[in-house]
């Protein structure tokens, strides 16, 4: 067998073999140049992508690492405000008492579920009057209220 053709084969037309010669050529021209160094850049580029996988595992790590702590410094300043707002809220209520010889107040968290986000609401209860938030109150009675 020579040049891949049996012995009992006929033989190619040479014009068919140049025109497919030609179309080889052709292909192999539109593929443009060999990069020798593309191994050498292949390499290269695994090797920052690499890197930039190990920085972003750190990255998310980090973040984890983070979150955790901000839930902690949260918890903590949640126990932290409302410890020493029941405290406030005791003195309060004592001190309003003996400023109007009488009545009642407390401060309430209002506005939201979380401690940390809530809003603050005083509510004052003079001797002789319903309760009612601090801007219902008279100005005397707000000035006494605000001492408290």
């Amino acid at each position: 067998m020579l040049a891949e053709l049996a012995e009992a084969a006929s033989r190619p037309q040479i014009g068919a073999v140049e025109a497919r010669l030609e179309r080889l050529r052709q292909e192999r021209d539109r593929l443009g140049g060999v990069n020798l160094q593309a191994e050498e850049e292949a390499g290269e580029v695994a090797g920052r992508r690499d890197s930039l996988v190990a920085e972003r595992e750190e990255l998310i790590e980090a973040i984890r690492r983070l979150r955790g702590a901000i839930q902690s410094l949260n918890r903590e300043a949640r126990e932290r405000l409302l410890a020493s707002f029941h405290v406030v809220d005791g003195h309060f209520r004592r001190l309003f008492t003996h400023l109007f010889g009488g009545g009642t107040a407390e401060l309430q968290l209002v506005d939201s579920e979380d401690p940390l986000e809530a809003g603050l609401d005083i509510l004052a209860r003079p001797p002789g009057k319903k309760p009612q938030t601090m801007t219902l109150l008279s100005g005397g009675e707000q000035a006494l209220t605000a001492m408290a």
